[in-house]
């Protein structure tokens, strides 16, 4: 099972690989746009919570990745496997968020990490530091 500060710290990598506001991930410029879901095999960039989502799933169910996007949409093995693990994939996923909120409160920022990702001014570096610090918390957690 993957841990807490494992999910932060990939959850970290992610945004230093490339980080967006105002949407859970991006991929490539296309004519219908570049937001793109989290679970999208062609996200390059993420938002915090994205990016801890993302994480989350790479981490317990791989499976999830591309769920219900193209050409595998409907395959009810697959389906049944990805359900299978996606309680707990959201429950760490949620303890992740919850974890970086409690960081960015303490810092007396908003309470919302969605809202402090997109806040104007913020910066990838910031983003990148709550995670981390987050990660660096969740081993004294019980």
């Amino acid at each position: 099972m993957a841990t807490l500060e494992e999910v932060l710290e990939r959850a970290a990598q992610r945004v230093e690989a490339g980080w967006t506001q105002w949407a859970p991930a991006r991929g490539k410029p296309t004519p219908y746009g570049d937001v793109l879901s989290c679970a999208d095999p062609r996200a390059e960039r993420f938002c915090a919570s994205g990016a801890i989502a993302r994480a989350a799933m790479e981490l317990v169910a791989p499976e999830m990745i591309g769920f219900g996007i193209g050409p595998t949409a409907g395959d009810a093995r697959r389906d049944q496997c990805a359900l299978a693990s996606s309680s707990e994939m959201e429950g760490l996923a949620a303890e992740a968020v919850a974890c970086v909120v409690e960081v960015l409160m303490r810092e007396g920022q908003p309470h919302s990490l969605i809202a402090w990702n997109d806040w104007p001014g913020r910066t990838q570096a910031e983003v990148v530091a709550a995670l981390r610090t987050a990660a660096e918390r969740s081993r004294s957690m019980p």
